[in-house]
């Protein structure tokens, strides 16, 4: 396992876990192949807590990245997959009020409720954002102006038949399998593999061009008469590869290492050009190019320093409470996103990413969740 966490408390309590996913993972895989196969988890400055509490018992937080080596298609569906990130459009022209920028959000909700898609910008830790690029932070990257930054899943490919997650009923769960090992005491993965496998590897792979197309057309209703341009995206959710799932954690192209740090609400959004060649970088198994990692946010962190954090038979243990399969730690007052201080924060991560600033974007409007303290977490 490499560890690019802060050494939080919460992470120092995560850590073990993912290390026995590690385990898990790699055992899990050398039993499918017939012969000794690595794995290996990436922790990531923002390792934290998601709210989801499957993902969490199947050993999977939020903040890292999950690799094994196989050469029999499997995936481990506990890991929750999907298709997230953010994008981010240079608008032609600025919203003058408040009211205007709603007025445009109210307008994008109705069109896309006449259609197959799902609102979900206001839903867990997305969101919509209109900003400014000031002529101090502007670069050839980020040229002085106005922008709408989106941040959303293809919420459609959930928890519907037809959906990655592991839920009851849907097109694999028949298919799932169990695999534990003595070695990991009261630990478990839960996978499919063969055909099945590799038709949800195709489908995650759609999604991110669905993540992509899904965007820009809201982008453009939220914008209405005004032209968009698009500078970026980056995904910080899905599967690299065919043996890799990222969650809140970044892998960039050689060819484009640039990525924006999600900060905290009304802190300014970061636009980072990563290093290459360094420590945090992975080899994917496809034959493509190696990919960079990078943290998408702060994460969120046990909102008690003193809470133990265990995972185990089936169970989620945060201090005195249990929690099992298909609850959700959303509103129990557990969790806090970790704290963000544009010096110290940024600083720790460059060290651990090491990357250059080339850009901020000053949020002036922003549509999201009512509680806001739960933004930008995972």
């Amino acid at each position: 396992m490499r560890n690019f966490s802060l050494n939080d408390s919460t992470q120092v309590k995560i850590l073990p876990i993912i290390k026995r996913t590690e385990d898990l993972l790699g055992d899990l895989s050398s039993s499918i192949n017939g012969r000794d196969c690595d794995a290996e988890v990436v922790a990531m400055p923002d390792l934290g807590l998601p709210h989801n509490v499957d993902r969490m018992v199947g050993g999977f937080f939020t903040g890292a990245y999950y690799s094994w080596e196989s050469d029999i298609p499997w995936i481990p569906v506990d890991a929750t997959v999907n298709s997230c990130g953010v994008s981010i459009y240079k608008i032609e022209s600025g919203f003058e009020t408040e009211f205007e920028f709603e007025l445009s959000i109210q307008t994008a909700i109705n069109k896309i409720s006449e259609s197959s898609w799902t609102w979900n910008y206001n839903a867990g830790n997305h969101f919509i954002t209109y900003g400014h690029v000031s002529a101090d932070s502007s670069s050839k990257n980020l040229p002085e102006g106005y922008y709408l930054v989106l941040h959303a899943s293809p919420a459609e490919y959930k928890n519907q038949f037809n959906g990655l997650y592991p839920h009851p009923g849907n097109w694999y769960s028949d298919d799932i399998r169990i695999f534990s090992d003595d070695r990991v005491v009261n630990r478990y993965i839960r996978y499919i593999s063969g055909v099945k496998a590799e038709r949800f590897y195709r489908l995650s792979k759609l999604l991110d061009n669905l993540f992509s197309e899904r965007n820009e057309f809201v982008a453009a209703l939220v914008a209405g008469r005004r032209s968009i341009t698009p500078m970026t995206e980056v995904l910080h959710y899905g599967m690299p590869d065919r043996c890799s799932i990222a969650i809140g954690c970044q892998w960039l192209d050689a060819s484009d290492p640039r990525y924006l740090l999600l900060t905290r609400p009304g802190a300014p959004l970061i636009f980072i050009e990563s290093d290459l060649g360094g420590l945090n970088e992975v080899q994917l198994r496809a034959g493509v190019s190696n990919r960079t990692l990078t943290p998408h946010g702060m994460g969120v962190r046990l909102a008690s320093t003193s809470d133990e954090l265990e995972v185990g038979n089936g169970r989620l243990r945060i201090g005195d409470r249990s929690f099992g399969p298909g609850e959700s730690l959303r509103d129990t007052g557990l969790m806090k996103i970790r704290e963000f201080d544009l010096d110290d924060s940024l600083a720790k991560i460059l060290k651990l990413c090491p990357g250059t600033v080339i850009g901020m974007i000053d949020p002036i409007f922003s549509h999201f969740r009512i509680d806001a303290t739960e933004r930008f977490g995972a």
